[in-house]
């Protein structure tokens, strides 16, 4: 599978279910949203640029700081998250924003016309990372500012007992549509995981021209209700996931038996707690 292909299978999947995204992915990062913004630290009166900016968890949570004359443009490439985002200004009534379908790797934009570019865990969904740096450079005015964060060198405990729990029960022979699922998945993995390493983050920002760039590990505490609650926040379509579909309700039970009883160590307080840790990059150009 190329790159190409990859894509339009990610996308068929992924466009479908912007609401699924919206109630459980938006409010899961909204820490993640918060010390990305302290960090960008996007002044009022900013022309600011969202790259893969979804349902618009982090440009509505942006917006409120931009005061007058300030400004946020949020492309992706899902146009139906872009509609729910676009819906929400409206339901707002927040105006200083504006949603566009583009690929990240190419941006249909000018030439230095942004102060900031942000992204939240998105350049670690693209397949050029370092392209998608180079394109953020292009965009911005001399001495604008990207920052942008992905998931750091390590996963979280849970998260680990989690993958090798659930490789037990994934099904073995998948339908087409799952193994093409899974081979765009890992095809995807593969080009970002080494940017997972700060210092190879670091030497992409240097490489485009970036300078005063700076990497910092941040961990986050996050909490789980129950383990359905945790499964949901990485399988986000819940039950609907081709994976949880294919692997059948009798499997899917067992697993969640067993990952009940691993995660048992972690219950405090009537949740599971986690700590995830999460790499935020920023530059000046």
């Amino acid at each position: 599978m190329d790159v190409s292909e990859a894509y339009k299978v990610l996308v068929e999947k992924h466009d479908r279910y912007g609401k699924a995204w919206d109630c459980c992915g938006v409010p899961y990062f909204q820490k993640e949203y918060d010390e990305l913004l302290k960090t960008a630290s996007i002044g009022p009166g900013s022309r600011v640029l969202d790259l893969g900016s979804g349902t618009g968890g982090l440009i509505f949570t942006a917006s409120r700081n931009l005061g007058r004359g300030g400004s946020i443009v949020g492309v992706d490439i899902l146009p139906s998250w872009l509609d729910i985002a676009r819906q929400r200004a409206q339901n707002s009534h927040t105006d200083n924003v504006e949603f566009k379908v583009m690929n990240i790797e190419s941006l249909e934009l000018p030439d230095r016309s942004f102060d900031h570019v942000v992204s939240n865990f998105v350049l670690c969904c693209s397949f050029q990372y370092d392209r998608v740096v180079k394109e953020a450079y292009r965009v911005l005015k001399q001495g604008g500012r990207l920052t942008y964060n992905h998931p750091g060198p390590h996963d979280s405990l849970l998260l680990t007992i989690f993958d090798k729990i659930f490789s037990k029960y994934a099904v073995r022979e998948p339908s087409e549509n799952l193994r093409k699922l899974r081979q765009a998945d890992e095809l995807q993995r593969n080009m970002y995981s080494r940017y997972r390493d700060p210092f190879v983050a670091l030497n992409t920002m240097r490489g485009s021209g970036f300078r005063n760039a700076e990497a910092k590990i941040h961990y986050h505490t996050h909490s789980f209700s129950s383990v359905q609650n945790f499964i949901d926040s990485w399988f986000y379509l819940g039950q609907e996931d081709p994976e949880l579909v294919e692997m059948g309700a009798k499997n899917s039970l067992a697993m969640t038996k067993e990952l009940q009883s691993a995660f048992q160590p972690f219950w405090t307080e009537d949740r599971y707690q986690d700590e995830f840790e999460t790499v935020y990059v920023t530059g000046v150009r």
